[in-house]
Parts: C-alpha cells; structure tokens; sequence
C-alpha cells in the first residue's frame, strides 16, 4: 500500500470548513441585525437564500473534513495493525530460533 498523504488534504478540508463557516457567521450577523427591517420582501427572501446556501457549503465541507479525518485515521489504524503483526511474527521467529537453540545444546550436552 502506498503510503498516502492524507494529512495535508485533512487539513485543506479543515480550512476550507473553517472558512466557509466563518462566512456563514459573518453574513449572518450582517443580515439579522435588530431593527433593520427589510422594505423590500424579495430581498430578504434572497438575502435568506444566500445565508442558506453559506451554511450549506459549510455543512457539506464539514463532511468532507469529517469523511477525510476518518479515511486517514484509519489509514493510521492499518499501518499501526500492519506493524503489530510483523512485530509478532518476529517475536515467534525469534522464540522458535531461541527454541531450537535450546534443544540442539541440550542433546550436545546429553551425548558428550
């Protein structure tokens, strides 16, 4: 398996969120101010619409964020199982060596 960088596309994933939230806060506060009533019923229903569509964009980066972190914690995770069974088959290889070791002194030592 080819190593994959997968922290830097989190971390892009990650501002693009950050940022796309931050301007669905910002517009929100720019449009729901107290006392500013809209005179014109079309264009709070569009300023409503663009407020909609920013939370949206950053719903959908968020599970785009939320999909990578997970891809690559998990990535993470088989890397980490793939070093633990290597490490367990060196341990038994080791023991069976150790093992055979054993036993060749032990008949060398019963036969002298």
């Amino acid at each position: 398996m080819q190593p994959v960088d997968g922290n830097n596309d989190v971390e892009g994933a990650r501002a693009r969120w950050l940022s796309a939230s931050e301007r669905a806060s910002q517009l929100a506060a720019q449009l729901f101010q107290p006392g500013s009533g809209y005179g014109d019923p079309e264009a709070r229903i569009a300023d409503e619409h663009r407020l909609q569509s920013a939370r949206h964009d950053a719903e959908r980066f968020f599970r785009e964020y939320h999909d990578l972190d997970k891809r690559d914690m998990e990535l993470k995770l088989l890397r980490v199982q793939r070093s633990q069974r290597l490490a367990t088959w060196a341990s038994f290889a080791v023991a069976a060596v150790v093992g055979a070791s054993t036993v060749v002194n032990t008949l060398v030592a019963v036969l002298k």
